[in-house]
């Protein structure tokens, strides 16, 4: 396995284990991410375009997290 995949793998590792800390639900956006960088990663898309899926996908599940939170509150 490509280097670069292990670190995207370990990259939303890092957040699931957060997001069991913390329970916002919001860190689950980031490791939603790194899963996508992971796979970007394994189809060989250039670095800089595996960060911009990477933000894309995160700031898209924050966003819609948040929306879904305000909704039931």
């Amino acid at each position: 396995m490509d280097p670069l995949v292990i670190r995207w793998l370990l990259l939303a590792a890092i957040f699931i284990g957060a997001e069991m800390v913390i329970r916002t639900y919001y860190l689950f956006g980031f490791a939603t991410g790194g899963l996508a960088g992971a796979v970007s990663a394994s189809l060989a898309f250039p670095f800089w375009g595996q960060w911009i899926i990477f933000i894309f996908v995160a700031l898209t599940f924050v966003i819609f997290t948040r929306i879904i939170k305000r909704s039931f509150a």
